[in-house]
């Protein structure tokens, strides 16, 4: 059968996650790309009622600290640029 969440029991779609809810803010919408390191996903800011691009590191890399030490980097490097056609970053966490 159609597997489930070990938290909620949820059912999960074999597509994918979605909607998934992250730390009580964001609504996980639709995946817009992936990486290397990471997949990026359409989300809503449920708290400042804005939609967002959230980036998350792919699950088996999870535990890599060079990964997670390479991810905070490159969020430090983009959040320096303000330019039109580049993303702000707003935030960066761990779940």
């Amino acid at each position: 059968g159609t597997p489930r969440c070990d938290d909620d029991s949820f059912l999960l779609e074999e597509q994918g996650l979605l909607p998934l809810r992250i730390q009580d803010r964001y609504q996980l919408l639709s995946k817009l790309g992936q990486g290397g390191m990471g997949v990026v996903y359409l989300a809503r800011d449920e708290q400042l009622s804005r939609d967002v691009a959230l980036k998350i590191i792919r699950p088996e890399l999870f535990d890599d600290p060079g990964i997670r030490l390479r991810f905070r980097r490159e969020a430090r490097a983009a959040a320096s640029i303000q330019h039109p056609g580049i993303i702000s970053i707003f935030d960066t966490d761990e779940l």
